[in-house]
């Protein structure tokens, strides 16, 4: 019996939606080039980013480090621009694309805080993605 049978003994849904970063891909490395460049560039310690990184949108962590004075949305478009540029590759998480293909791909979804454009980037090539449900923030 394969991982993915076991689990079709114990589960039934008409549907899954999966987050995408730390649940179908890692991409701790490629967020943290760009955050760590971020933080080089206002002279702000690495550990104080990555402490605001997790399970924040990039608006609430500029605002977290910078404080509310800092210009929001030139610093999102920053962040996007480099995260766009980023070549760093993301890994499928271990056994995501063999339980995501085991779905019927009418029957799951992404849902994501990120940009269209860096879901697509993330999990291209990694998983047949047709389902998208996505409110950019």
């Amino acid at each position: 019996m394969t991982v993915s049978d076991a689990v079709r003994e114990t589960m039934t849904a008409g549907a899954l939606l999966f987050d995408m970063d730390g649940t179908l891909v890692d991409p701790q490395s490629s967020i943290e080039s760009v955050w760590f460049e971020f933080a080089d560039r206002h002279g702000i310690d690495r550990a104080v980013v990555a402490n605001a990184l997790p399970g924040r949108v990039a608006s609430d962590i500029i605002e977290r480090v910078l404080g509310p004075g800092a210009d929001i949305e030139s610093e999102v478009q920053w962040i996007r621009l480099q995260e766009n540029r980023n070549a760093q590759p993301v890994e499928a998480m271990s056994g995501a694309a063999r339980f995501v293909a085991s779905v019927p791909a009418d029957r799951w979804a992404v849902v994501t805080s990120a940009t269209r454009l860096m879901m697509v980037r993330r999990l291209k090539g990694l998983f047949d993605f047709n389902r998208v449900a996505q409110h950019e923030v």
